[in-house]
């Protein structure tokens, strides 16, 4: 079953293309919010679909994507769901390598800071903090040396949190360092 907006175009778009109509609505300087909008709806239905891709090409497609933070309070929460929701997807791919998990993990860590200290209400806080927390757990299961340099006390917090899937994650991601 086909999604997102090849779905809702009949299937005309080639990953090229989506890529590129993403990347000039994310990666421009001085874009307005809803063309990010658009192109982060997109970047999340290319990373669900072509997951291995994005990875393997992460530096170049999804890292520039973490500077679409800097936007009004009032995307913020749409803009932080996107990118966990991004991050997410990539760290499902067997594709990462560790030298990529690293700047994906890294990358989710940067995120989960941001949105604890950017967006005040815990209920707009935590399905993008439990997907980013799956996503550190997902790259230390595979790639065991990313253990030894996650920092567990930017995980501890999350330990606290309201959202029980998110603390269970966490107390998983410190026994799976731990160990």
């Amino acid at each position: 079953v086909s999604s997102g907006i090849n779905a809702e175009y009949g299937g005309t778009f080639t990953l090229q293309e989506k890529i590129r109509i993403a990347k000039a609505n994310s990666h421009t300087p001085g874009v307005d919010e809803k063309a990010v909008r658009v192109a982060l709806r997109l970047w999340v239905d290319i990373t669900t679909e072509h997951n291995d891709h994005c990875t393997m090409n992460f530096v170049e497609l999804i890292y520039p994507l973490l500077d679409c933070v800097n936007t009004s309070p009032a995307n913020m929460k749409f803009v932080c769901n996107s990118l966990s929701k991004v991050l997410h997807n990539v760290s499902c791919s067997p594709e990462t390598d560790e030298e990529t998990g690293r700047i994906i993990m890294d990358s989710a860590l940067r995120l989960l800071e941001f949105i604890a200290a950017n967006i005040p209400e815990e209920k707009s806080k935590s399905s993008p903090q439990s997907l980013l927390l799956v996503a550190i757990g997902n790259l230390i299961t595979r790639h065991q040396n990313l253990r030894r340099v996650l920092s567990t006390d930017k995980i501890s917090k999350f330990r606290s949190v309201p959202l029980e899937k998110s603390r269970q994650t966490a107390e998983e991601i410190i026994a799976v360092c731990k160990a």
